[in-house]
Order: structure tokens, then sequence, then C-alpha cells
């Protein structure tokens, strides 16, 4: 996916390393550590920093913070830092480094509200992604942006052009639907409450 972005007439703003960078850091390190702890202690960091309904009512709260920092794997953890590349630094450059990274957060935890009050309550279901925080900064995108045009691809479909404002609004209803079809191992309520955050 990438979109056209509109020539700029001034000299733009440089930025040495903002909030983009360091959630991807971050991200990426935390991905690393979860990988490692995983793989010789059978998965006990994904399931004390991964946001779970049991977790929660023994007050791990914390979890709404430290899921959007863990992956399921490297697909996972490619496509969340995918999309935040492409429509982070610009929706930082909107609205400063102090307001994206509350929002990019704010995002995740209310996509992690809304995947343990929809779908959360299962025994032993844990979530983990970005997904929700990402899906908070496409939606941010598509609200300061409405009418910038887009080139979507959907894996072996050609290219599909729209306006930001529809992609969010496709991106949404596939969902939607995709949350109530059920049957995937994937957090959807999550995605859809972060981007309507």
């Amino acid at each position: 996916m990438l979109y056209e972005p509109y020539s700029y007439s001034a000299v733009p703003r440089q930025r040495e390393f903002g909030a983009v960078q360091v959630l991807f850091v971050l991200t990426v390190l935390a991905f690393l550590l979860q990988m490692a702890v995983d793989r010789f202690n059978g998965g006990s960091f994904t399931q004390r920093f991964g946001l779970s309904s049991d977790a929660l009512l023994h007050g791990y709260l914390w979890q709404f913070v430290t899921y959007q920092f863990l992956h399921g794997g490297f697909l996972h953890i490619f496509m969340n830092m995918f999309m935040l590349g492409v429509f982070g630094r610009e929706v930082e450059d909107s609205l400063g480094t102090v307001r994206f990274a509350l929002l990019y957060l704010g995002a995740g935890v209310l996509g992690g509200l809304g995947w343990v009050l929809i779908t959360g309550f299962h025994d032993g279901a844990v979530c983990v992604g970005a997904s929700g925080a990402v899906f908070g900064i496409t939606g941010a995108f598509a609200g300061l942006h409405p009418h910038r045009q887009m080139s979507v691809w959907f894996f072996i479909i050609p290219p599909i052009r729209m306006t930001a404002r529809t992609m969010a609004l496709v991106f949404g209803f596939v969902t939607l639907v995709l949350m109530f079809a059920g049957g995937q191992n994937v957090a959807h309520a999550a995605h859809l409450a972060g981007g309507v955050a």
C-alpha cells in the first residue's frame, strides 16, 4: 500500500528521531525479547505481558499497554510496522510528537478494551499486537487527509485507487465482517476499536 503525497512548497521539517522511530525500535526489541524468553519458558512472557481477561481480573492493568509491543510472528509485526511507517510520519508531523504518541498508545489501549469487551472472555485467550494502535493512526491519517489519493494492494489483486477516507471505511467494513465471521485467530475487535478511537 502506498499513498501519493502532495508536493510541498516549503522545505520539510528535519526530525532526527521522532515517535514513529521510537515506537518502531521499542516494538522490534520487545518482539525479539518475547521470542527469546517464550522459547525457553513455554510462552510465559506472552502470558504475562499479552492482554488477557483472566490477568486483568487479577489486576494486571499494564497489559493494556504492553500487549501492543508483542506480536504473534514475523508477518504480524512486519505488517504493523509497515503500516506505522506508511501513515505514522505524516500523522506525527500534523499532530506533533507528544500528541501522536498519546494517540498511538490511546488507540492501542482502546483497541485492547474493545477486544476484551467484545471477544476477550475466553479461557486462556491472549491478545498481542499493535494493530489497534496502527488502525488508530490509519484512521487519523484518513481524518487529516480525507481526499488524499491512495493506491492500495490486496495481495494478488492489482492496485486500487481510492481516497484515504474510502480506504479507512473499507478497512473498517472488512474488519467488521471478519469479526462477525469468526473462526480466525485474529483480534478483529481490537482493530475496529482502535480505528474508531
